[in-house]
């Protein structure tokens, strides 16, 4: 069954590569462990197969281009499979079972890119969003921070608004750099 499922929609992973623009060589055998992955873990449950297979076949080409990304960043490449200095354990050995490093190094990537795009934002800005958002502790209504300003709704709304614009483009300006 898997087998079958892998044959009839390996043209999916052309699909994903063509829609990124990807090099085929290059990226085929990663789309092929998205599909392959996607044939073992289906069920009906998740919809149409391949609805969920190109899911899949994403994850796996994002997942590299996302680790290139990061390694072409910081010009560090590090691999699990490394002893821990002065033992001979794998460093990936030593992390507790149901971590998602990768999750989380690309939370912690964004997180950053968020924290550096609002300190781009004037200071009223800065406050405004952080308070509504809670960013840096109490999460504060339009209403509080009416009080506290000493501005009108419609004047702290369109504060919000103009700050979020320009959050949303510097995060764009990013995200289509990396």
């Amino acid at each position: 069954m898997e087998e079958k499922l892998i044959l009839e929609n390996e043209g999916l992973i052309y699909y994903i590569l063509n829609q990124y623009k990807l090099n085929k060589e290059e990226y085929y055998d990663l789309g092929m462990i998205g599909l392959v992955k996607a044939s073992k873990t289906y069920t009906e449950e998740k919809g149409k197969f391949s609805t969920y297979a190109c899911e899949c076949i994403k994850h796996e080409v994002l997942k590299d281009l996302q680790s290139k990304r990061c390694q072409k960043r910081t010009g560090m490449v590090v691999s699990l499979d490394e002893e821990i200095i002065g033992t001979d354990i794998p460093l990936l050995e030593s992390i507790p079972a149901g971590i998602d490093i990768e999750a989380d190094m690309i939370r912690n990537e964004k997180i950053k890119r968020i924290q550096e795009a609002i300190r781009k934002l004037t200071a009223e800005e800065q406050y405004i969003i952080k308070a509504s958002y809670g960013i840096d502790g109490v999460k504060k209504s339009v209403r509080i921070l009416t009080e506290e300003l000493n501005m009108t709704t419609n004047e702290v709304n369109a504060i919000k608004r103009r700050a979020t614009r320009r959050l949303r483009g510097e995060l764009r300006v990013w995200k289509a750099r990396y």
